[in-house]
């Protein structure tokens, strides 16, 4: 599986070729987009995009190994401008997740046993 493919390319909604849309102001709107990584789970690659929040992945129930992969399957690719949540993290999970994933791309929150990976998020238009 090649990690910085990135979702698939985002198809959005436009009115057949000639015909005009009811409302000329109304944009282009994402269609559903969902990356299945290795079995282990399936993330909204457009959830940013669409409502300024991160994807957010369950961390309890996974192997610490599953979760780096879904980290870097999830932050590669957009230019690396991906984050994304984890909640419920345990502490073998941080531990690996600490020693695989770039330090500067990781922020815990020990109170809520959360952890935010990626870079920025983008920003909305």
């Amino acid at each position: 599986m090649n990690l910085s493919s990135g979702c698939p390319p985002s198809p959005t909604h436009h009115p057949e070729p000639g015909k005009q849309p009811q409302h000329t102001h109304q944009k282009a709107v994402p269609i559903l987009r969902f990356k299945e990584i290795a079995e282990i789970a399936k993330i909204d690659c457009n959830r940013s995009e669409r409502t300024g929040i991160p994807e957010a992945v369950l961390a309890e129930g996974k192997s610490p190994e599953d979760l780096v992969h879904i980290v870097r399957a999830s932050i590669s690719g957009n230019r690396g401008k991906k984050r994304i949540l984890i909640t419920k993290v345990s502490d073998a999970q941080l531990n690996l997740l600490k020693s695989e994933i770039d330090p500067q791309l990781i922020e815990w929150n020990k109170r809520a046993r959360t952890l935010v990976c990626g870079t920025a998020p983008l920003e909305r238009t």
